[in-house]
């Protein structure tokens, strides 16, 4: 691949348009996706990297157009790749990972690199990181801590959980999300339990 990592990383950035999803986010993605690949040595790295760097690149054009994401920056990337030198079977193999990397059906049939990917950026919707980012995306929505009904920060926590936890591809991201799903029950636990308790003080004192 003639293009290096640097040059990946700085298109990736360039193309950040929400707090959830930036550079922060790609370079965990990208160190979840290592970690995990160093079970399957069948697992083309290089072509895992670009894809990594790359798999969120069409967020913009979704809030522009509504195409989904991993199509417009399965597309996205795969010009770029080409404009920098990269032959057209390496941009067609990120192209499949980044298009197939919201869909865990689209990423099994993909291949190893295609579902390594889809768990190592799930893996983000887990631990305190998940918490994180739900809190992220619940102030852009503007929405409550916690409601026992409708959307709020709280209801975020556990539906990130609940898919990770459906939708996890690799025996090895599973094993990471159990770890994490704990801390965010606990935490999800104690901000619910925390938003319905009450005072000492009746509330015709306070």
């Amino acid at each position: 691949m003639q293009t290096d990592i640097s040059k990946l990383f700085e298109f990736a950035e360039s193309c950040v348009c929400d707090a959830s999803h930036d550079s922060g986010h790609i370079r965990r993605v990208l160190k979840n996706a290592l970690g995990i690949a160093r079970n399957y040595p069948e697992a083309d790295v290089r072509l895992l990297t670009a894809a990594c760097i790359l798999h969120d690149c069409g967020r913009r054009e979704q809030l522009e157009t509504g195409i989904p994401h991993s199509r417009a920056g399965a597309e996205k990337a795969r010009a770029f790749l080409l404009e920098n030198g990269c032959g057209a079977a390496f941009a067609d193999g990120v192209y499949a990972c980044i298009d197939a990397h919201s869909s865990p059906d689209l990423a099994r049939a993909a291949g190893i690199e295609a579902r390594i990917l889809y768990d190592a950026d799930k893996l983000e919707m887990t631990g305190a990181v998940g918490v994180s980012r739900a809190l992220i995306y619940a102030l852009d929505e503007n929405e409550p801590l916690y409601a026992k009904d409708g959307e709020s920060f709280w209801a975020q926590i556990l539906t990130d959980m609940r898919f990770a936890e459906d939708t996890l591809l690799t025996p090895e991201a599973r094993s990471t999300a159990l770890t994490r799903t704990n801390l965010m029950c606990a935490f999800a636990e104690s901000l619910k339990n925390e938003c319905e308790g009450s005072c000492e003080k009746g509330e015709d004192d306070v």
